[in-house]
């Protein structure tokens, strides 16, 4: 089960709730957990502040927003603490909603595509980029022949330490970029 946000609906973002009412949802997760009822737990959209007080729940996964202008301290910190939790990172909009898509805006992408080797798309580096990073890559598709190629990218698709180091680059030349949602308003 996977709690999908670290704020409580109705409450404002900075309300002094937010931390009691994180550490109840992780206590009944827990408790599910234990029973045998779960699986696994889960947070999404957790950034590394809002792990405080949550020490000592079992949390298997964290989903996040993770792409190339996602390559930030920031998540060089969430990362660390979360692989020495012994937690999978799982990232969604791996391709920034489609906009990372663009070959003007980001011609190191389309570079890297070429450079791999047909039939290579921008979405398959993106994807085989995160997933070089050691990250499971969940992305959406909408017909079977996206779904075939999603699968192939993790598959088929080699990144070098060059072009691994190209693609981490772009964020130093464009800035941070959040597509989704932000998660850092949530006290």
């Amino acid at each position: 089960m996977l709690l999908h946000w670290p704020g409580t609906q109705g409450k404002k973002a900075d309300s002094p709730l937010q931390l009691p009412n994180r550490v109840g949802s992780m206590q009944a997760l827990t408790e599910a957990f234990n029973a045998g009822t779960l699986k696994a737990v889960g947070v999404s959209n957790f950034l590394r502040a809002h792990f405080v007080g949550l020490d000592h729940f079992p949390i298997h996964v964290n989903q996040v927003e993770f792409h190339p202008l996602q390559w930030t301290a920031e998540t060089h910190e969430l990362v660390g603490y979360c692989r020495r939790r012994h937690m999978v990172m799982a990232a969604y909009s791996s391709l920034g909603e489609g906009s990372l898509l663009d070959d003007v805006a980001y011609p190191e992408l389309a570079h890297v595509a070429r450079q791999v080797g047909a039939p290579a798309t921008v979405a398959q580096v993106l994807l085989a980029w995160g997933h070089s990073h050691g990250w499971v890559v969940i992305p959406k598709a909408s017909s079977k022949a996206r779904i075939q190629e999603n699968w192939d990218a993790t598959r088929q698709v080699t990144l070098s330490e060059e072009h691994m180091t190209s693609i981490n680059a772009i964020v130093d030349r464009v800035g941070p970029v959040k597509f989704c949602w932000d998660p850092s308003v949530i006290a």
